[in-house]
């Protein structure tokens, strides 16, 4: 399964999953239920909040893919088979983008693949800190070689699993994801790039492949493709949990896990 290096997983829910998933093959993945939990810079907790996350037990390929493009959560965190763990990501050597080949392809493929099966029990805790970053906007990003290259090679891999998946015509499979995915990605018809994404695509044509990753980190840092600041951005969240529900997690996690 995929899961960071500083998150918690509940080994309960873990074997539950791994025989779920060996008895039930039409299914591609098997999870519970994850909480972020939000750590000052002395590691300690400063609150929860619940991700979304749900079963998608659609028949079809297509419609559970559909169903994620019309209600995205993060798939990722969820107990696979190895062969269709591997097929997941991106075979991409140069102009990959790390956003869409982490994330997006995976978790879009996890539903092409099978069903989704999620338990009504804590799974993983990821935590939130000052010391993580998150991905650049998609707006400020869409236009670079790298993002391009990468969508170009999520929609073929997708449209490729679903149509082997639904027995249905590849060409039309992926002429209605690229325009679902491009939509939800907000990337159809855009506008000219803006003065950073120019910046960044000149630079790229006039140095070689060895450096391209400090260009691409001087741009984020100070040309406004931003780095997030994940305690502040998350302590202006509305999704907490009321401390009522705060103190019987907590209990809840000591006295079970």
């Amino acid at each position: 399964m995929y899961i960071c290096d500083d998150d918690l997983i509940v080994y309960k829910t873990l074997n539950k999953s791994i025989k779920f998933l060996s008895k039930n093959l039409d299914y591609s993945a098997v999870g519970g239920l994850n909480l972020s939990c939000i750590l000052n810079d002395n590691q300690e907790i400063l609150n929860f909040f619940k991700n979304p996350i749900e079963s998608i037990e659609h028949n079809s390929s297509y419609d559970r893919v559909k169903n994620l493009i019309n209600n995205y959560f993060v798939t990722n965190y969820t107990v696979a088979r190895t062969a269709d763990f591997k097929e997941r990501f991106s075979k991409q050597k140069d102009y990959y983008d790390k956003s869409l080949g982490t994330e997006e392809i995976p978790c879009y493929l996890i539903c092409a693949q099978g069903k989704i099966k999620i338990f009504e029990d804590l799974f993983v805790i990821r935590q939130i800190h000052n010391r993580r970053i998150i991905n650049p906007e998609i707006k400020l990003i869409s236009k670079n070689l790298d993002w391009k290259n990468t969508f170009d090679e999520f929609i073929e891999i997708l449209s490729k699993k679903v149509s082997e998946k639904d027995k249905l015509d590849y060409l039309e499979i992926s002429k209605n994801l690229r325009f679902l995915l491009s939509n939800s990605f907000n990337i159809l018809d855009q506008k000219k790039s803006d003065n950073n994404n120019f910046i960044y695509l000149f630079l790229l044509k006039l140095f070689d492949k060895n450096i391209k990753s400090k260009i691409k980190f001087i741009l984020y840092k100070y040309l406004g493709i931003k780095r997030y600041k994940y305690t502040e951005e998350f302590l202006n969240s509305d999704s907490f949990m009321n401390n009522k529900e705060f103190n019987f997690l907590m209990k809840h996690i000591k006295t079970k896990y």
